[in-house]
């Protein structure tokens, strides 16, 4: 029987180990033969068949061992290159990292040999940072059995390095391969500058997301048999939660997160679905009470089912169109000739409940003393619904009045949106509206206070927006007030002139009157005056001395002028009747004919 071989044997090497099994077997036959010498001649023939059958068989497994060879060789020889050439490099390690095997793509990719590889460790061939990993992942693939990956940076013996990934299989052929593993190395380095690339990008996009002053929401759609019903936020950014003050939407549903919305703007579902169905794209503005905001929807599609909405706040924008839309309304309606001064007192309070949605208003004048307050218009919801106090035309003094006149006393807007809670406040007159917030803004003019104009009982808590529109429109409304005013002064005054223009012309007809009567009751005298003095010159010139003859003519010179007198007095009283007619005047003449009559 042969024996086991003993654990010496084991320890010999390849180069002596035909010489021993030749030793061996020479020594097994040396005791065969001695056994055979022992045997009979008939056992010792059956033994001959027996080892000639044996002889025959085992030439028989020669052959059939040398074609296995030859086979395997064949096999070995077909994929060599295959192996060696693989665009991967395959590497053998043992649990310590030490290359058994590697093809030429391994040795390629860290530009060594084959001879350096094998039987050395792969450690200096990995990034100092790196080898703590390699280790690591090592021990995962022979712990757990299974498939393990990795990536690492690998340096080549030239000093420049390349990121590489690395899968790990374990095997095992017995004791002396056990804890080994087969590691496919791939160079990743293009593909992680294209990752490294895309998450830079990504994290540009990210901030550019974050960072614009536009919301950004991606949703997708729901339907219900074709219709839309919701849509969930996917993604927001930064800005979207700045403008419409919603916070941890993503995830939810858009009827979730504004309770009502669905039944308050069906309009808005239908657009958005029209989007994400058909890919075109829509513009609108929208108003949405629960925000208390304006706001202009850019909604696109690049995906089925999904859409992207831009938001831009516009309350802004929106609330100055308002504005100078109630002005605007404010000055053409105070064009109009048919409203009196209270009239129109009453249409702007009108006006400016219906921009800050109040329903009470109340203007009142401050006198000069800035003391006493004249009571002057309501609003026509006021008179109507909310206040049956009568108070137009009395006069208040400040003292007297609550805090509702907070504003004269500080000279500043107030605004009271829990009045019930204030501790200053006093009694209302009987049947004076219920107050529950209010806002009284002051007008000033030349440093005085000239009126303050109030609205009350908003639903929601005035503000900021409401307090802007209550003194655009506050100070435009006095201006108003001014002008009209300003235009029944001027018509009083015309009035006036007219008056005394009708009593100038009476006078002057009165005058003209008494100037013909005057005209004619002087010209009788006078010409007879004129007449006689004429008639003694012709008839008694040659009687009389030349004294005389000079004072008749004198007399008679003097009713003629007299005459001529009395006709520029009518002309000057018609004067005002006729046309202005220039003309040049010899000053000489004149004066010439005073020094003469002098």
């Amino acid at each position: 029987m042969i024996k086991k071989p003993s654990k010496t044997a084991k320890k010999t090497t390849k180069a002596n180990k035909p010489a021993s099994l030749r030793k061996r077997a020479e020594d097994l036959l040396a005791k065969q033969k001695q056994r055979l010498s022992k045997l009979a001649s008939t056992d010792q023939q059956k033994l001959v068949h027996e080892l000639g059958t044996y002889q025959i068989e085992l030439e028989m497994q020669n052959e059939e061992l040398r074609a296995s060879q030859i086979e395997t060789e064949s096999i070995r020889a077909r994929y060599a290159d295959p192996y060696d050439f693989s665009p991967v490099g395959y590497f053998s390690f043992d649990k310590n990292g030490v290359v058994r095997e590697v093809n030429l793509t391994g040795v390629g990719m860290l530009g060594s040999t084959r001879q350096l590889l094998l039987n050395n460790s792969i450690l200096s061939y990995l990034a100092p940072a790196h080898r703590t990993i390699f280790r690591n992942h090592l021990r995962e693939v022979i712990r757990t059995g299974t498939r393990t990956s990795c990536e690492i940076t690998l340096v080549r013996k030239d000093g420049s390095s390349f990121h590489a990934q690395l899968i790990s299989v374990p095997f095992h052929k017995g004791d002396e391969s056990a804890g080994m593993c087969r590691t496919a190395v791939s160079d990743i380095t293009e593909r992680t500058l294209a990752e490294q690339a895309l998450r830079e990008g990504e994290k540009r996009y990210r901030s550019l997301f974050e960072n614009m002053l536009n919301g950004f929401a991606y949703c997708k759609m729901l339907f219900e048999d074709s219709h839309p019903r919701d849509f969930i936020y996917l993604e927001v950014n930064s800005a979207f939660e700045k403008l419409t003050g919603l916070t941890n939407v993503v995830g939810k549903k858009f009827s979730e997160v504004i309770p009502g919305i669905r039944e308050a703007h069906p309009e808005l579902f239908e657009i958005y679905g029209r989007v994400a169905a058909t890919g075109i794209h829509e513009s609108f503005e929208i108003y949405l009470e629960p925000l208390a905001a304006w706001l202009f929807v850019s909604a696109y599609s690049t995906e089925k089912g999904y859409f992207t909405a831009v938001l831009e706040n516009i309350t802004v924008r929106k609330r100055a169109e308002s504005i100078s839309q109630a002005r605007l309304r404010m000055l053409s309606m105070a064009a109009s000739a048919d409203l009196s001064r209270d009239e129109t007192l009453q249409m702007m309070l009108d006006e400016l409940e219906k921009q800050t949605g109040s329903v009470i208003g109340f203007y009142h004048f401050l006198d000069a003393d800035q003391e006493t307050l004249s009571l002057q218009a309501w609003s026509t919801n006021t008179l109507r619904s909310m206040c049956t106090s009568k108070g137009k035309g009395n006069h208040y003094n400040i003292s007297r009045a609550g805090v509702w006149v907070d504003c004269v006393r500080e000279r500043r807007p107030v605004i009271h949106n829990d009045y019930a809670a204030l501790e200053n406040r006093k009694g209302l007159p009987p049947g004076h509206a219920a107050v529950k917030r209010e806002m009284v803004v002051p007008i000033l003019r030349g440093g005085r206070i000239v009126a303050i104009i109030g609205v009350g009982n908003k639903p929601a808590d005035y503000n900021a927006a409401d307090l802007e529109v209550a003194l655009s429109l506050g100070q435009l409304s006095w201006e108003i007030f001014e002008r009209i005013r300003t235009a029944d002064e001027l018509q009083i005054a015309h009035a006036e002139v007219e008056e005394r223009s009708r009593e100038l012309t009476a006078t002057n007809k009165e005058l003209e009157a008494f100037s013909y009567s005057v005209s004619h009751d002087l010209r009788a005298p006078l010409r007879a005056v004129s007449g006689f003095a004429k008639a003694v010159i012709e008839d008694y010139a040659d009687k009389v001395d030349a004294q005389c003859r000079d004072y008749l003519a004198r007399i008679y010179n003097g009713s003629e002028k007299m005459t001529r007198l009395i006709d520029d007095l009518l002309r000057l009283s018609s004067i005002s009747r006729q046309k202005l007619a220039r003309g040049r005047v010899d000053l000489d003449l004149v004066v010439s004919s005073i020094l003469e009559d002098l």
